[in-house]
């Protein structure tokens, strides 16, 4: 067992002194042959939360907006009807989702050029906004990362991570 324990220890160590001496310097990449240029999408999802932290998330993705783009604001209700009742759910949690994109689609249609559409969710927030992306064919999603990790993470849940694993588009978290 002693032998076994040592090998494990030793092991790893000198596997990683090889690999390291074994390295080569990466190819320097011609710059005149990159480009520069801006990305500018044409259908944005931004990941709204209804809870005060979103205008740097909105500001965010109108500025990687083209011009003529959509910014499709994206509102998951999360209560526990609306794991069995989804869309026909009528609760408070509900009918204030939908009021507050309702009401942040009229002010942002009066102040953008952008066109504003929202999409409302219920469910699972990682799940509902992998099936929203993949329906309203996004460009990129924009959404804003909380923080926390490791114990945090699983008792309040993390939503990046199963969402960046199952789309296949670039997601842009704003900290």
């Amino acid at each position: 067992v002693a032998g076994l324990l040592l090998y494990i220890i030793i092991k790893p160590m000198l596997k990683s002194v090889k690999e390291y001496r074994l390295h080569t310097p990466p190819k320097i990449l011609d710059a005149s042959t990159l480009n520069v240029t801006a990305q500018q999408y044409k259908t944005i999802g931004v990941a709204v939360e209804g809870n005060g932290n979103d205008e740097q998330v909105i500001r965010q993705a109108m500025a990687l907006a083209g011009s003529g783009a959509t910014i499709v604001l994206i509102h998951i209700i999360g209560s526990a009807v609306t794991f069995f009742l989804r869309d026909q759910t009528r609760d408070t949690a509900a009918r204030n989702g939908e009021e507050y994109l309702r009401s942040l689609r009229q002010q942002l249609q009066l102040k953008t050029p952008f066109t504003i559409k929202t999409v409302i969710g219920f469910g699972l927030p990682p799940k509902e906004l992998v099936r929203i992306a993949n329906e309203e064919h996004l460009d990129l999603l924009v959404m804003r990362s909380h923080g926390h990790r490791g114990l945090k993470d699983i008792l309040f849940g993390a939503t990046i991570s199963p969402v960046r694993h199952q789309l296949k588009i670039p997601i842009f978290i704003v900290k």
